[in-house]
């Protein structure tokens, strides 16, 4: 089998602590090539039909793509799929950051996880071993924290992926953490993990994947780097990032503004206004783009999206605030475009007396970042009217 046709994986019964090795069929990955394919086929092999998608009969798969860890252009990314939580149909969500090509340097594909562990757990991969180990040390530490403790106890030379807090409450939109942005965030995968009693995922780093036709596959790797360079999107990317996008679409009403019922806001959080709380921009593995913010109040971000969501959704004015509550759903391992969205949503359903005081706690408004600040650290405590807004569009009554 050609070297980049090998897709090695693990699987992993936390129940009984067994670990198996398989390779992918030759056949399969030219079928569904890497990432969210093949982990579709697996879905689709090994998850039961009508499963709760917080019982341990969930199935969770890492996995990286056919070009991940290669030389290729922005080769980054990886996949983390189950049955969502907070959709409860399909859930994949999509990281880059550096976990993905140090996962595959470290001899494994992919990870396929079965069961829930007694106690909360962690995996550790290195050179294409997996073992299970305990993890109750890490219970309560947040995204960030976790890393740098896992860091501590095995060595710089690990990438970590983690859920915080959120995760370990199973909130329904818990995101799966790596580096200080890199989040696998849609659907709730951080609760899945939660829901196994899986802390994090740490992997030592290894030699660089094998490829066949290196030289050829580098030379091309080079032309299409000078292409890309050559982009006008590209060139504002690697400036200010995503959040270019804002003032554009809010210059069209386009902008999510209260939940939707109004289409634009102030120019607040345009991305001249972010630039000035960033301290520099940084890259995922083999990206030349650099469109992370490296931001002045200790985090990355925040993307075009979380400035709309829980900028202008919310009605929060201010480059700062935003980057605030991204930093906060980022340690607490939170979508923050589900927390925008399911907090907007409680807001105007007050505004509107289908809620009161006696649901909520305290009076819900537009624009209070204190408010939301405080909500957000409920959700992912599950405290008070958090506990509600954790379970999103569950927590929605039944129709009558």
């Amino acid at each position: 089998m050609a070297a980049g046709l090998a897709s090695p994986l693990a699987l992993i019964d936390l129940a009984s602590g067994s670990v198996r090795y398989e390779e992918t069929p030759e056949q399969v990955v030219r079928a569904f090539l890497g990432g969210r394919g093949l982990n579709m086929y697996y879905l689709y092999k090994y998850l039961p039909a009508r499963v709760d998608a917080l019982s341990a009969q969930n199935v969770l798969i890492f996995g990286t793509g056919l070009l991940t860890g290669t030389p290729s252009p922005s080769a980054s990314r990886m996949n983390v799929s189950a049955k969502s939580p907070e959709s409860r149909a399909l859930g994949d969500a999509n990281v880059g950051g550096f976990f993905g090509a140090k996962l595959r340097a470290a001899g494994r594909d992919r990870l396929i996880v079965f069961g829930r562990a007694e106690h909360l757990v962690y995996l550790y991969v290195d050179a294409g071993k997996v073992e299970i180990r305990d993890a109750r040390h890490l219970r309560g530490l947040d995204a960030n924290a976790t890393q740098d403790a896992l860091a501590a106890e095995l060595g710089e030379n690990v990438r970590v992926a983690c859920v915080g807090e959120a995760g370990e409450r199973l909130v329904r939109f818990a995101t799966v953490r790596t580096g200080l942005k890199g989040s696998a965030s849609r659907g709730g995968m951080g609760a899945v993990m939660g829901s196994k009693n899986l802390k994090a995922v740490a992997v030592r780093e290894g030699p660089v994947v094998e490829v066949a036709q290196r030289q050829e596959l580098l030379r091309r790797t080079t032309e299409l780097k000078k292409y890309l360079a050559k982009s006008k999107v590209i060139q504002i990317l690697g400036r200010v990032g995503t959040p270019f996008l804002y003032e554009v679409s809010n210059q069209l009403g386009a902008i999510r503004t209260h939940n939707s019922q109004l289409n634009a806001f102030d120019d607040s959080l345009n991305a001249d206004q972010i630039e000035q709380l960033v301290v520099k921009m940084v890259s995922c593995f083999g990206c030349s783009v650099h469109c992370r913010h490296r931001n002045r109040l200790g985090g990355e971000g925040p993307e075009y999206t979380t400035v709309g969501l829980l900028g202008a959704n919310l009605g929060v004015s201010g480059a700062e605030h935003v980057i605030e509550l991204n930093n906060l759903c980022n340690r607490l391992g939170l979508d923050t475009a589900s927390t925008g969205s399911i907090i907007a949503w409680a807001i105007e359903l007050y505004e509107r007396g289908i809620i009161g005081d006696e649901t909520t706690g305290r009076p819900l408004r537009y624009g209070d970042f204190e408010l939301v600040r405080d909500l957000i650290q409920d959700i992912a405590s599950r405290r008070g009217f958090g506990d509600l807004l954790a379970e999103s569009s569950k927590a929605a009554a039944p129709a009558t």
